[in-house]
């Protein structure tokens, strides 16, 4: 089918929203770091609140989100991109970085990840992004990466 192309990157808009107040308890419901506290609550409320964060849903369910922030140097900068257990590796985080790149109204984007944090090592590689620095001391066990992508 020739447009099937089109269509799947029609949908995969159509799954990704500004998130709400409404959707706090949606987003909290899978994310294991807020089941726990350390803040992240009302990290998610505030960036809400703030028009800073989008959530992914298939059929009005939550599947992930993610907090794009503005103050990185000027540039923007991905603070959080988080997936439901259920929904890692099946394209969402990818959405939801694409889609940050195209809202964002900036000619870069950086995000970092924990240099644990393989997978997204690796979703940064396929997304076009290039590690560019380190930051030490966030975590006192891992060193944080982090990436950049010049857009358009």
């Amino acid at each position: 089918m020739a447009g099937s192309g089109i269509y799947k990157t029609l949908m995969f808009a159509m799954n990704i929203k500004k998130a709400v107040t409404s959707d706090l308890p949606r987003l909290v419901d899978f994310d294991q770091i807020a089941e726990v506290g350390h803040g992240r609550i009302e990290e998610i409320k505030t960036a809400i609140v703030r028009g800073a964060c989008w959530v992914f849903s298939d059929a009005g369910v939550a599947h992930g989100y993610a907090i794009l922030q503005n103050d990185f140097f000027g540039y923007p900068f991905v603070r959080l991109v988080y997936v439901s257990d259920q929904h890692r590796r099946k394209g969402v985080a990818s959405r939801l970085i694409r889609h940050l790149e195209t809202v964002c109204g900036a000619d870069r984007m950086f995000i970092s990840a924990s240099e644990h944090n393989a997978p997204m090592a690796a979703l940064m590689e396929r997304l076009g992004y290039q590690q560019c620095g380190e930051v030490h001391g966030v975590d006192d066990k891992a060193v944080e990466n982090v990436f950049l992508k010049r857009l358009g």
